[in-house]
């Protein structure tokens, strides 16, 4: 038995995950293309970003801040600490693990963040900036919505 066909195009057609998935694979290698020059992913931008926004975090909140899990998280640092861009070390008790910048990763930030500004400068352009406000405003809401 076969699933019918034209569920499976309704569900294309009008599921958010289907679509927020797709929109979210285009738009990482966008900017993967664009971060490629500083030898960055979008992941680990994203991870740097929030790391020196804060000038560190304990794994947990640093997972908990960018929506990962901990193991995830934990696996997307590896390749930034052995670049010397993240040092992580043992945190304020023994269960915690500290997350920091390194002077190195603010380098690859400061080559990254023109790269990171052309594309976002792109998108918004060819959005139109009314349309990327209620796409932001959309996705905040989306989220909240979902882990609620």
């Amino acid at each position: 038995m076969t699933f019918p066909r034209k569920t499976c195009l309704t569900i294309a057609e009008e599921c958010t995950l289907f679509r927020v998935r797709n929109a979210s694979r285009a738009v990482t290698q966008l900017y993967e293309a664009a971060l490629a020059p500083a030898g960055l992913k979008a992941t680990q931008l994203s991870i740097l970003v929030a790391t020196a926004a804060r000038g560190g975090w304990t794994m947990s909140d640093l997972a908990a801040t960018l929506g990962m899990d901990r193991t995830t998280l934990t696996r997307n640092c590896g390749p930034l600490r052995r670049r010397g861009l993240l040092r992580i070390g043992a945190g304020r008790d023994l269960r915690s693990v500290s997350v920091g910048i390194t002077p190195k990763g603010h380098q690859v930030l400061h080559r990254a963040y023109p790269l990171w500004r052309k594309a976002q400068r792109g998108l918004v352009a060819g959005l139109g900036r009314r349309r990327w406000e209620a796409l932001l405003e959309g996705l905040s809401a989306l989220a909240t919505l979902a882990r609620a």
